[in-house]
């Protein structure tokens, strides 16, 4: 009987699992694979794998995302001795798009008042610490160093890519953000800093996916441009902080970017960020 795409992914998962218990993958991977070969298996879960061809998936919304996790999919098949040939080698994958939105302060506010209380405490935290949200969403308390203000990864994203060789990504946290933690800390009942409310454990990624795009509905935020993600956040906290006049290399290594040019393309100046700028420059030459 010939193997089916959900049980080549089904076998595929495994191998992930066996990987993070491992400690050479992190969760978060696996998570993400998930909801990308999720859309795989809606279109072709019951196709023989070593049948599908790319003319099969037509009806997918080929993303980058995507068109990256079924190529992945195939050649560790291929790897794996699951299949003889890989007929995705081929397979398009889309360009990044680059993300050019950041929220408005308007706009924070009506995401905070349209955000369940647990999920509003997310968005403070994204918003205030300009991490990734897979850090925030698997921020462990051994990871939370109050007394020195900061959080210490081991591992986080790109460390075995990083020219500078770095051990431990290190991300400062402002006196607001510690006492909110102190507070969080005291009534914790586990290792991790965010549970979903439902489950009692961390949430999972495809978890605040549907949180986030639910708040953005309630918020109103469906302009028909860039979608609003948790990303956005992110991007939204670089341009406050360069905005509040912290410099490009300290920026840098606050978002745990290997280059500056990386760093650029988080930042989100416009033309009043221009006037401000050169206002502030010839009042200081006066």
């Amino acid at each position: 009987m010939s193997t089916s795409v959900t049980q080549l992914i089904g076998s595929f998962y495994d191998r992930l699992g066996a990987d993070v218990r491992a400690g050479l993958t992190a969760p978060a991977t696996v998570d993400w694979y998930r909801w990308q070969l999720a859309k795989l298996t809606a279109v072709a879960g019951d196709v023989a794998a070593a049948e599908l061809r790319p003319r099969h998936i037509v009806s997918l919304r080929m993303t980058h995302h995507l068109a990256r996790g079924i190529k992945r999919l195939f050649t560790w098949a291929v790897e794996e001795d699951f299949l003889e040939k890989n007929w995705f080698t081929k397979l398009r994958v889309p360009r990044c798009g680059r993300r050019k939105r950041i929220f408005t302060a308007a706009e924070i506010i009506r995401l905070y008042r349209s955000a369940p209380p647990s999920f509003r405490v997310i968005l403070f935290f994204l918003l205030n610490t300009a991490a990734r949200p897979g850090e925030i969403r698997t921020l462990r308390w051994s990871d939370v160093d109050l007394e020195k203000r900061l959080i210490c990864l081991g591992n986080f994203k790109a460390k075995d890519r990083r020219a500078d060789e770095l051990e431990t990504r290190s991300i400062p946290l402002s006196h607001v953000v510690c006492r909110r933690l102190e507070r969080m800390k005291r009534a914790a009942v586990s290792g991790t800093v965010f549970n979903s409310d439902r489950t009692g454990k961390p949430y999972s990624y495809n978890a605040l996916r549907c949180l986030m795009r639910r708040t953005r509905e309630k918020a109103g935020l469906l302009d028909g441009g860039e979608k609003a993600v948790l990303y956005t956040l992110r991007h939204t906290a670089a341009t406050i902080l360069l905005r509040q006049g912290v410099d490009l290399m300290t920026l840098s290594r606050i978002l745990g970017h290997t280059t500056l040019e990386m760093t650029k393309r988080y930042l989100h100046l416009d033309d009043s960020d221009l006037i401000k700028a050169i206002d502030k420059a010839s009042q200081s030459g006066t």
